[in-house]
């Protein structure tokens, strides 16, 4: 049954990320909100995904597994808190980036068999995260908008209750402009080494560069 559940939880995902960008302006607010988390924490878990696998690759195998734990934290209980889940993933995110900026721009790493096609997937992952992000900016920030005026209108004895209802979508509302910066950099230099380094650059990870 666990499992049954995980994998039903992966297909959501993927619909989520899917579907985001089309399905916002009919939402009502609660509904909005719910939608907006969802689709952020399956990017995010992309992500991880995709760093691990880069960070794999490249001969990092703590690294590999701390963020391989941290996508499947944030699967498992991303939902069920008031944002902590994603702020511990978007921090294993950023330390992420540091250490393999560190590996990618030394000369000495390199890549052969095996760690190539580690690498693909790793970009494929990166893409797909990266691009998810990217199509929340304008849902994320009009969310924002629309909870402070939420939080304004409350009455005195309301108000913290309408704070904490509205605590994860307002988590993504602040930290998306920052988050689709961090993590298109990462996405770039990851790009830049795999083509230096004869890696096939999956579309995913191309179109992300290139959004339309």
């Amino acid at each position: 049954m666990k499992a049954l559940n995980k994998t039903l939880l992966t297909i959501v995902i993927t619909m989520v990320l899917a579907t985001t960008h089309t399905s916002f302006a009919s939402a009502d607010s609660s509904t909005t909100e719910d939608q907006l988390v969802q689709a952020y924490i399956a990017a995010d878990y992309e992500t991880l995904v995709g760093d691990s696998k880069i960070a794999e690759a490249l001969g990092l195998g703590k690294e590999a597994v701390a963020l391989a734990a941290a996508a499947q934290a944030l699967k498992d209980g991303g939902t069920k808190d008031s944002g902590g889940s994603m702020g511990k993933a978007d921090k294993a995110i950023d330390a992420a980036k540091s250490v393999m900026e560190a590996a990618l721009k030394k000369a000495a790493t390199n890549l052969v068999g095996p760690a190539k096609v580690t690498y693909a997937e790793g970009l494929l992952h990166l893409g797909r995260g990266v691009q998810g992000t990217m199509k929340l900016k304008a849902a994320a920030i009009a969310f924002g908008r629309d909870a402070q005026a939420q939080i304004k209108a409350a009455t005195l004895a309301k108000k913290m209750a309408v704070m904490q209802k509205l605590t994860p979508g307002t988590y993504v509302a602040t930290h998306i402009v920052g988050h689709i910066s961090n993590v298109l950099n990462g996405l770039k230099l990851a790009v830049a080494f795999g083509q230096s380094h004869g890696v096939a650059i999956p579309p995913d990870a191309t179109a992300a560069l290139n959004p339309v």
